[in-house]
């Protein structure tokens, strides 16, 4: 239960993050505001029709195999975000270090995640900094 409970938090603490992390860095890329409420609003608006769904679905699924779709969901996201970066080895590692740390201390995948973000956010900063 304890794991249930962490996973949710973390999941609800990273949800937050990234609303707050997806305008800035739309702004970093030169988009406008306009064009930066249009991307926010539609995640938004994705996220709560998906929970919607899911939520009316959920009563006649086995519960299991419903978590476990909505788990291969986000593994299929995380890869495709992950694509446009196959040549960057940074990418590639945090990617492997991810997998590797879920699978040796059996924690959920966004716990994790929680724990890398600081170091993968530090290193992009000094390849930014390098690139310079």
């Amino acid at each position: 239960m304890f794991y249930l409970y962490s996973a949710r938090a973390a999941r609800g603490f990273g949800d937050g993050f990234a609303a707050l992390i997806l305008p800035a860095y739309l702004s970093a890329l030169g988009f406008g505001p306009v064009q930066i409420g249009i991307v926010a609003a539609a995640a938004l608006l994705g996220s709560a029709v998906l929970t919607l769904a899911i939520g009316l679905i959920a009563p006649r699924c086995d519960l299991r195999t419903l978590l476990l779709a909505c788990a291969g969901l986000m593994i299929a996201t995380g890869i495709r975000l992950l694509l446009p970066h196959r040549s960057r080895r940074t990418a590639l590692l945090f990617a492997a270090l991810a997998f590797a740390g879920m699978a040796f201390t059996r924690l959920p995948l966004l716990m994790v995640l929680l724990a890398l973000a600081p170091v993968s956010i530090a290193v992009a900063g000094l390849e930014s900094a390098r690139a310079q």
